[in-house]
């Protein structure tokens, strides 16, 4: 699966997302921080507000570039909107999980509806070398924060969730999937050009 994921996404792309998210972390919380009009708690409460709102807006922004297919989806009943991006068979979206939860975000409706696609990948999985390429597969990119610091990206994961069920079928770290778009060089550590941290020596203020 990961090659399948590898190979109907934009050469470069997963690299430039990493960049996006790692980046959003970085200006949502420089606003945040810097607002003199915020309080302490204020500042925290709207964070993860301000991070999702840059990352969507960069994200569509991201598309285009690539010359990928998107679309915003308005959710009524959450009074809330997504973004959610064609490439090739892979239809995805972007989250934020919490880092002890695993790849897998908070349940949906949206989500579990997006889903229901990914039957056929269920099915299928067993049989090696066996995927049915006229069916699309939704997927989501997660994004968590760092242990040491609550304000900075830890770990980006592109993860196919199983059809109308929480859990996964797969999920692999972005760098795995950087890696698998570039099979002729060795897999890139977070420290390598990438805003991943999953330990840093600075604390959370």
């Amino acid at each position: 699966m990961l090659a399948e994921l590898a190979a109907n996404l934009p050469i470069g792309f997963p690299r430039a997302l990493a960049r996006l998210v790692g980046s959003a972390y970085n200006e949502a919380w420089l606003d945040c921080k810097d607002h003199a009009r915020l309080g302490a708690f204020e500042k925290e409460n709207v964070f993860p507000h301000l991070r999702r709102g840059i990352i969507e807006t960069m994200l569509r922004e991201l598309t285009k570039k690539y010359s990928l297919e998107h679309e915003v989806e308005i959710l009524l009943s959450e009074g809330n909107a997504y973004t959610k991006v064609r490439s090739g068979r892979i239809v995805f979206s972007v989250h934020h999980v919490d880092q002890y939860s695993g790849p897998t975000p908070r349940v949906a409706n949206y989500r579990t509806q997006n889903s229901v696609v990914n039957l056929h990948v269920e099915q299928f999985m067993l049989i090696e070398d066996y995927i049915d390429r006229d069916k699309p597969i939704y997927a989501y990119f997660v994004h968590s924060t760092n242990p040491d610091n609550k304000h900075q990206l830890g770990e980006i994961h592109i993860s196919v969730p199983a059809s109308e069920r929480r859990d996964s079928i797969c999920a692999y770290d972005i760098t795995e999937l950087i890696a698998a778009q570039q099979p002729d060089k060795k897999i890139v550590k977070p420290d390598e050009d990438l805003p991943i941290k999953r330990k840093t020596e600075e604390k959370a203020e």
